[in-house]
């Protein structure tokens, strides 16, 4: 049995040392969510599958506040609830942590079980060590590594204890107590508060057609009180956006959420995100409500929400963005950034522009976030005269606003985590 007592008081020491560190509560890197395919402030349902597939039907961990039902057939990582936990028949699943009961499905499989109430193994069910708060019940033909000494056990007929056969695995997702799982949800609200939508300014975002959303060249910011894609339609998302609203977002029926070549979105939701039966969808997304798509995929990406999420499939996360090349501003300046750009070229000048920057470590090896550098951004456009044209003015502007834009969010957040 792997030492989980161990593991929690180093999860709990490390999150605390972060907590004393920074003055502030302490909150999961990026590299840590991305590790999770959802993390709910609710209860987590993932719909059964047709039947079992060696790919995981959900890429990553699971975390939910409420109880996580996964359907039967369903392939997943680690699973955190902070109630109830229930896995279908012939799921496959690693780790579990209840803080309720626990039922692991007919003919399912888990590795080690931890729940607060009692455990239930169905017919032919097989899991590892079981740790329980109440009675342990092992239908017949399941098979188990062990249980505590004093654990309450009734076998059916033809439980078996087994030798173990995890192949010496060690789940790493970071949320398995309740502390863990509130400190993932303040991560969540904190995306929020970093990024405010002002309602009287953003408008909402309405397609009857197949529209794109993004600038191919960098990284985009776009803010929109809701979004409304009608039914058979397609957004596509171009180079790296963040895409921020106050409101819902509804996507119709069939509809898809595409990411063209290697395009990354992040979604920040001030509403629900409602998904139409049979439609898709990408991105890493923070949800301030719930995620409704019983019927719905989502290709690749993770569902943060603080409410409920209810899902077909997710697959792994989506390709990671390339580092964001940023405006760099002291320590000082952080703390007064305008958000207004005043290097921007000007029609008549140089065009030859020296840009301080620096490269932020965007979810790659994220440790302190800041790699300083310098950059020169010559004129690419053809043959140059020496001054800037209104058009040459333009699409240079264009692509530095684009990638000013991008760097914003991110960096809010440094002025957010510095200033507590």
């Amino acid at each position: 049995m792997k030492n989980r007592v161990l593991k929690t008081c180093l999860t709990a020491l490390a999150l605390s040392v972060a907590g004393l560190a920074n003055a502030q509560t302490a909150v999961m890197t990026p590299d840590q969510m991305l590790t999770y395919s959802v993390i709910s402030g609710g209860a987590v349902n993932i719909a059964a599958q047709p039947d079992y597939v060696t790919a995981p039907n959900v890429g990553g961990h699971i975390a939910g506040q409420a109880a996580v039902v996964i359907g039967a057939f369903t392939t997943v990582n680690d699973i955190y609830a902070g109630a109830a936990v229930t896995t279908g028949a012939s799921s496959r699943v690693k780790q579990i942590y209840a803080g309720a009961a626990a039922g692991v499905g007919a003919n399912a499989y888990a590795q080690d079980v931890d729940a607060g109430a009692a455990v239930v193994v169905g017919a032919g069910g097989a899991v590892g060590d079981i740790i329980a708060g109440a009675a342990i019940t092992l239908g017949a033909g399941a098979t188990y590594y062990s249980t505590p000494i004093d654990a309450v056990v009734t076998e059916g007929a033809g439980s078996m204890v087994v030798s173990p056969e995890n192949g010496g695995y060690t789940d790493d997702g970071v949320i398995v107590i309740a502390a863990d799982m509130n400190v993932a949800i303040d991560t969540i609200n904190a995306k929020f508060d970093a990024n405010p939508v002002d309602v009287n300014e953003a408008i909402s975002l309405t397609n009857t057609w197949d529209t794109t959303l993004g600038t191919g060249v960098g990284g985009s910011t776009w803010r929109f009180s809701a979004i409304n894609l009608k039914a058979n339609t397609t957004l596509t998302i171009l180079g790296n956006a963040t895409v921020i609203t106050s409101e819902a977002m509804t996507i119709g029926a069939g509809a898809n959420i595409e990411l063209e070549g290697d395009a990354t979105v992040t979604w920040i939701l001030g509403g629900s995100l409602n998904l139409g039966a049979g439609s898709s969808f990408s991105g890493e997304t923070y949800v301030n409500g719930s995620v409704n798509g019983a019927t719905s995929d989502v290709k690749c990406g993770n569902l943060y929400a603080t409410g409920a999420v209810s899902i077909n499939t997710i697959g792994n996360r989506c390709a990671l963005p390339e580092p964001a090349i940023c405006p760099m501003w002291t320590a000082e300046e952080l703390q007064n950034v305008q958000g207004e750009v005043s290097t921007l070229p000007v029609a008549g000048e140089p065009g030859l522009l020296s840009l301080s920057t620096s490269e932020i470590s965007y979810r790659v090896g994220f440790v302190d976030g800041v790699e300083v550098a310098s950059v020169w951004r010559p004129w690419t456009g053809g043959a140059f005269d020496g001054q800037w044209t209104e058009m040459e003015r333009m699409e240079y502007s264009d692509w530095f606003s684009g990638i000013y834009n991008m760097c914003r969010s991110t960096l809010t957040d440094e002025i957010v985590n510095r200033s507590r």
